[in-house]
Formats: structure tokens, C-alpha cells, sequence
């Protein structure tokens, strides 16, 4: 039974530390995404509550249209919106939209 045990024990550990391939990959439509500029309609959401930011998505539905999710933008003082580029800056008030 002991045996046992650390049989399974030892089949997790080893299933759960595999490295994962390319963890960054991003899937639309079943479709591997090599770069985000394939999707201009996609955009970065930052929004600020005093000192406190959070990151959402958003859609481009129109020029100055951005879809969301109501939650992403509910109570906050400062929103940044980030369209055109794949990459982000670590702070999203350098690059405002």
C-alpha cells in the first residue's frame, strides 16, 4: 500500500514539473497567434483607484468605440487604453491613448 502511495506520489510530481512549451502562446478562433499586430482590434485596458491598477481586454468596435467588461471599468479615477502594439510598457501612463 505504501508502495503504492509513493507510486502516484511520484507520477504527480513528475506530470505537475514538466516544463510547459511556449506558455505565452495565445490561441483566437483555435488559431495560434504569432503576433498580436494579426489582431488591431485588441487593446489594453489599465485602469487606477488611487495607487491601485488593474489590466482588462478590450475590442476596438468603432475609431473611438472600445468594448469591455463593465467590471473592468466600474469606479475608477483613471482609465489608459493601449492599442497597436504588442508590447506593454510596465507602466501603461507612459504610452496614454
Amino acid at each position: 500500500m505504501k508502495l503504492l502511495v509513493l507510486l502516484i506520489i511520484s507520477i504527480l510530481l513528475l506530470v505537475n514539473g514538466r516544463a510547459l512549451d511556449d506558455i505565452d502562446k495565445r490561441v483566437i478562433n483555435g488559431e495560434t497567434l504569432t503576433d498580436l499586430r494579426e489582431v488591431p482590434s485588441a487593446v489594453r485596458i489599465t485602469t487606477y483607484k488611487g495607487q491601485r491598477g488593474w489590466t482588462c481586454g478590450g475590442t476596438l468596435i468603432d475609431d473611438d468605440w472600445v468594448l469591455t467588461a463593465a467590471h473592468c471599468l466600474e469606479n475608477m479615477r483613471t482609465i489608459y487604453i493601449q492599442a497597436g502594439s504588442a508590447k506593454t510598457s510596465k507602466n501603461p501612463r507612459d504610452q496614454p491613448f
